[in-house]
């Protein structure tokens, strides 16, 4: 069944009880930190050229090799691996950056979901950069209403509202990149675009969390300090950390539903 483990680490990933690791380094590591975050968001401009060269030169050496190393019989073990590191570093306590390492996993599970279930009906390599664009868009996303969320509850009686548009607009390429990568795809091949009832009850469950998670107070695992300008842990809340954490699985599964094929012959595991 080489959907389970993608599976199992979506509920791996809401139910976990490990919060996110709060990081200490010298200021030379800060410093590489701040350069890689500040551009990270970019990151989805790197695949415009590869798609491009690919879709221009579809019979190529280059567009075949990209081919050969986006197929599922490679991808699906190496993410395996992936995966099982992701909790491997979530147990001991190893800290990402300004990630938690489950979350990372459950952006790995986005893409191999997609990528395994447009399997024959686009070539690895587009099932792949599709992947990435959707994950790019569900992470940017996300993103952005925990912003929102983030200076509703906890931020506006003492910050502007300036202060949340920058960090939506941080992520704005994110969202914008993924996009572009989605229409693209779905320009040339609009009969891969499965849209249904697991869809729609997926998104409905995405939206009852987030309701849910701010009526019940929208919780969340680190809260930033402008006294002393340190991040420190709130108080442990469990259902909302199920919900915070829930919402993502879901978004990502959502996403993967999308390109589900009906036919029986598609979707055996």
């Amino acid at each position: 069944m080489r959907y389970a483990p993608y599976l199992i680490f979506l509920v791996l990933a809401a139910i976990s009880p490990f919060r996110k690791e709060l990081y200490s380094w010298p200021v030379e590591r800060l410093l590489l930190y701040n350069s890689f975050f500040n551009y990270h968001v970019w990151l989805p401009l790197l695949l415009l050229p590869l798609i491009l060269n690919s879709e221009r030169h579809p019979k190529s050496l280059f567009a075949h090799l990209l081919d050969r190393v986006s197929d599922i019989r490679i991808i699906n073990p190496v993410t395996y691996v992936l995966l099982a590191g992701a909790t491997f570093l979530t147990i001991v306590g190893i800290p990402g950056l300004w990630w938690s390492w489950m979350t990372v996993g459950v952006h790995l599970t986005g893409i191999g979901l997609i990528a395994n279930f447009l399997r024959g009906r686009l070539r690895p390599s587009q099932a792949l950069f599709l992947g990435i664009g959707c994950v790019s868009v569900a992470a940017s996303s996300w993103e952005i209403m925990y912003q929102v969320g983030y200076y509703f509850r906890y931020g506006h009686e003492v910050l502007p509202f300036s202060s949340v548009v920058g960090p939506v607009l941080f992520v704005t390429p994110l969202l914008v990149l993924g996009l572009v990568v989605i229409v693209f795809y779905l320009h040339q091949k609009p009969s891969i675009l499965k849209v249904g009832w697991k869809v729609h009850s997926l998104a409905l469950l995405f939206i009852t969390s987030l309701v849910l998670w701010w009526v019940l107070g929208f919780w969340v695992d680190i809260i930033y300090d402008a006294n002393d300008s340190q991040w420190h842990y709130t108080q442990l809340n469990s259902l909302q950390m199920f919900i915070y954490k829930g919402s993502k699985s879901v978004l990502a599964l959502s996403f993967a539903v999308l390109f589900l094929e009906r036919s029986r012959s598609d979707v055996t595991l």
